[in-house]
């Protein structure tokens, strides 16, 4: 990951993870303040984010909301599997059609008894990507749990929540070998 260093009022700040946020920032031309005052959130709240270069996926997701803005994040593919769509592909002398990824990629049964909220979010919800990369990995949670260093019950609150700290999203992609995919779109 690379480093970015940004001013704000004065004071300069080195960050990795809320590129995004400052992104929201530029392309609104709003001062960091305003974005944060019509969020619902204080002065100190943005100075501790930027220091700690960490937020909560809800408090961002909440200050594009009132942008009219809509962020999307998921892990890129590593897996062949993973790039796998609905649809068919013309190769010229060929058509390829491809079927469901859930047709394709079944969870094996018993799989997730001991985690059903990962099932659940996997519907919908801001850590619905986070769901998807679990179950496309097929291990169970625990497993996924260990290997990048969070305990179950953490990861649980996560799910019931459907809220994440950036760092921790980042510490997954890093712990897989992948890089975060960010999308911000104005909303329709």
């Amino acid at each position: 990951m690379q480093i970015m260093k940004i001013t704000i009022t004065n004071k300069t700040y080195e960050i990795e993870r809320l590129i995004v946020l400052d992104l929201i920032r530029q392309k609104t031309g709003l001062p960091m303040r305003t974005l944060a005052v019509d969020a619902g959130y204080f002065q100190q709240q943005i100075n501790h984010w930027y220091v700690t270069d960490d937020i909560y996926l809800q408090q961002l997701y909440n200050i594009a909301d009132k942008q009219n803005l809509k962020i999307d994040i998921s892990f890129d593919a590593k897996d062949p599997l993973d790039q796998l769509f609905e649809g068919t592909v013309d190769y010229g002398i060929a058509f390829v059609e491809i079927g469901s990824f859930a047709n394709i990629m079944d969870i094996p049964e018993g799989l997730y008894e001991s985690a059903p909220e990962i099932l659940e979010r996997h519907k919908g919800g801001r850590l619905k990507f986070l769901a998807d990369f679990v179950i496309r990995h097929r291990v169970p949670y625990s497993t996924f749990c260990r290997k990048v260093g969070v305990n179950p019950a953490q990861f649980k609150v996560w799910m019931q929540t459907d809220d994440i700290k950036l760092s921790k999203i980042y510490a997954i992609a890093k712990a897989y070998g992948t890089n975060i995919r960010w999308k911000l779109a104005v909303k329709s």
